[in-house]
């Protein structure tokens, strides 16, 4: 989307090209006509965000040699994408774009999650579908499988961030120690199945708010604590997980599901 390009900029990476900007800095030819058509949300280096001093230096990134991609945010235009992302990936990175025998590029996706919850009745598709798309694409363009690196949810390594930052923020605080951390979130796949790759002290609390509205608990992701809502898992969290006064099975079911996944 638009501005993807500042915002990797702000991550500290001085060169940064978006998929829009390339489109543009490439020139005419470099997409197939149905897809040049609809590219309506393209940067002009003459309007549209960049200007001046930033247009120029945009049209030089755009030559240089690609050192590595990262899908940051859902694409708007899904054939300009895997049109432009195939011709580097399947490159040496080169701005010729010369074709090599294996994978050189490094690609990184930064949310897995193949759909998400709106106002709609039925999930929409997101990021993961367009991953889906662009390594069945480089597959049939190469004959090789698409190397790459996942980043978030139910990837384990932001799992491990985010304790790291807790328990800095507890020993400031004069504590020992954090847990349980309760994940909540409303995608068994995502949400559940990440807290449960992270494992202890992390617990999931599945919500029917999104993605999961069905009664009693997923089968294929089945999360720790099910609640109706978001309210409920806070005020599960701020119980420390104990079910409310007078709930013995609730009781009981928290503290084995706490034991199992290796709990103190």
């Amino acid at each position: 989307p638009p501005g993807v390009e500042k915002v990797a900029l702000e991550y500290g990476f001085p060169h940064a090209v978006s998929t829009q900007q390339l489109a543009e800095g490439l020139g005419d030819g470099v997409l197939p006509k149905y897809i040049q058509a609809a590219v309506g949300d393209g940067v002009r280096w003459d309007k549209g965000g960049l200007g001046g001093k930033e247009a120029m230096q945009a049209q030089k990134r755009v030559r240089m040699r690609v050192d590595a991609v990262f899908a940051m945010a859902d694409s708007r235009n899904w054939g300009r994408d895997i049109q432009l992302l195939c011709d580097i990936l399947a490159s040496d990175g080169s701005y010729e774009r010369t074709r090599v025998a294996e994978q050189q590029i490094p690609l990184y996706y930064c949310n897995p999650d193949f759909h998400f919850p709106n106002e709609y009745h039925l999930p929409r598709i997101s990021s993961g579908a367009f991953q889906t798309a662009l390594n069945a694409v480089y597959r049939q363009m190469t004959g090789r499988d698409l190397k790459y690196s996942y980043f978030g949810k139910p990837h384990v390594v932001q799992y491990r961030y985010i304790e790291k930052m807790l328990r800095a923020q507890a020993a400031r605080l004069g504590f020992d120690d954090v847990g349980p951390i309760f994940a909540i979130g409303d995608n068994p796949a995502a949400d559940v199945r990440g807290a449960r790759n992270a494992g202890a002290p992390w617990m999931s609390v599945l919500v029917r708010t999104g993605c999961f509205k069905g009664e009693g608990n997923d089968t294929t992701d089945p999360a720790d604590f099910v609640v109706d809502n978001v309210l409920q898992a806070v005020q599960l969290a701020l119980r420390g997980g104990r079910p409310e006064d007078g709930d013995a099975d609730a009781a009981a079911a928290a503290a084995a599901a706490w034991f199992y996944r290796g709990g103190r």
